[in-house]
């Protein structure tokens, strides 16, 4: 007879089926195969992973929140068709539903969840330390620094944080150039680290795009995060936050690529992360003002009700009023402005927000700035 999941374990625990040995049924083949071991501390992540992907199954069979668990995987399969030749890579796929996704009441994801599991207390303090390693991980955008027969040295965008990453059988060895900007996940401290994704790699021309995206990805985190979490935890959960959006980029970005581009043509720069929702026409522009009273700019600036300041890359957002709630939604910034060589220099996607924001900041800043000129691009 089969044991109903709310009724007593069999096996004499004094737990319900669904939290004992229900748990271990109709687990997949997660074992590592041999010739993907490294000899290396990245085979024990991988190893550990496999027991967080047997909880994450777990979970999805008898969790009282696996309804909600079940939807938010089932939902991003079918938008980003993971594993497929033209969906994104199983390298995002995998760890944001066991690291990133938070779900329930509790709001926790997944891995965090199996730490707080009363047989985890019997792990010892290494195996605890590298399962945190992995809950902690984010994918982020990575700038190559150096490049060394046992390490690849980065930089990572947002933070300016260096990373050393060890070599383990590249396949795209050939592919790194100094310069370059990654997409991808490191797990490991910092200066010990592995790459725990193939990454997405992009040209040096789209590290302002990726910057730029960064700021306002972070500013909405602080939003309502700010208080509550320190810088370091402040930008990784805003990374986690923001997984399925760049997914959605990485995803669309081949869209346009054919089957003979080379294997060493970088993806194109991302579009501008303004997404214009009033109907304008989209245009690149960049406005330019001079500054005439450097001290009175930044605190009149930062004074103004709709625009936020981010200290860490010195950058003002205007925003639309009554938005910005997380989770993260790029459509309600209007513009960003920044201080380069003396100017003011603001970036918006419409020539109709731009004639707005030079009316708004002419009002606002009189006497403190000068109108240069207004710079209009395609977009696309």
């Amino acid at each position: 007879m089969k044991t109903g999941r709310n009724e007593l374990c069999p096996c004499g625990s004094g737990e319900k089926y669904k939290k004992c040995c229900g748990m271990q049924e109709d687990l997949p083949d997660l074992s590592l195969p041999e010739e993907l071991l490294t000899g290396t501390r990245l085979d024990e992540y991988m190893q550990l992973m496999q027991m967080v992907a047997i909880y994450h199954q777990g979970l999805t069979e008898f969790d009282d929140d696996r309804k909600e668990l079940k939807k938010a995987v089932k939902d991003f399969e079918k938008r980003f068709q993971p594993g497929t030749d033209h969906g994104i890579s199983d390298g995002l796929y995998v760890p944001w539903y066991l690291f990133d996704l938070r779900f329930g009441k509790s709001q926790k994801t997944v891995c965090e969840r199996f730490l707080d599991l009363d047989e985890m207390k019997t792990l010892d303090d290494h195996g605890r330390t590298l399962i945190r390693h992995m809950s902690d991980s984010y994918a982020a955008f990575y700038e190559v620094a150096e490049i060394t027969q046992e390490w690849i040295r980065f930089v990572e965008l947002g933070t300016d944080t260096p990373w050393s990453v060890n070599r383990i059988q590249d396949p795209y060895d050939e592919e790194i150039t100094v310069g370059d900007i990654w997409y991808t996940r490191f797990i490991g401290p910092s200066d010990d680290a592995f790459e725990f994704a193939s990454p997405y790699m992009f040209s040096p021309d789209a590290k302002d795009d990726f910057l730029m995206a960064l700021t306002v990805q972070v500013v909405k985190a602080r939003k309502t995060l700010g208080d509550l979490i320190g810088p370091e935890a402040l930008f990784r959960e805003s990374c986690k936050v923001a997984l399925t959006s760049w997914a959605e980029y990485m995803f669309h970005a081949d869209d346009g690529f054919d089957d003979e581009m080379s294997e060493d043509e970088y993806l194109e720069p991302p579009m501008p992360s303004l997404c214009n929702a009033d109907g304008d026409e989209l245009r690149l522009c960049k406005i330019i003002f001079k500054i005439n009273d450097d001290r009175g700019l930044k605190e009149k600036l930062s004074s103004m009700r709709d625009i936020d300041y981010d200290e860490r890359n010195k950058t003002w957002v205007w925003f639309r009023k009554g938005e910005g709630e997380f989770p993260l939604s790029p459509r309600s910034v209007l513009a960003t402005m920044m201080i380069k060589r003396g100017r003011l220099v603001c970036e918006t996607n419409s020539e109709e927000r731009a004639e707005k924001l030079i009316n708004k900041l002419k009002r606002a800043l009189r006497g403190i700035i000068t109108f240069e000129k207004v710079e209009v691009n395609e977009i696309g």
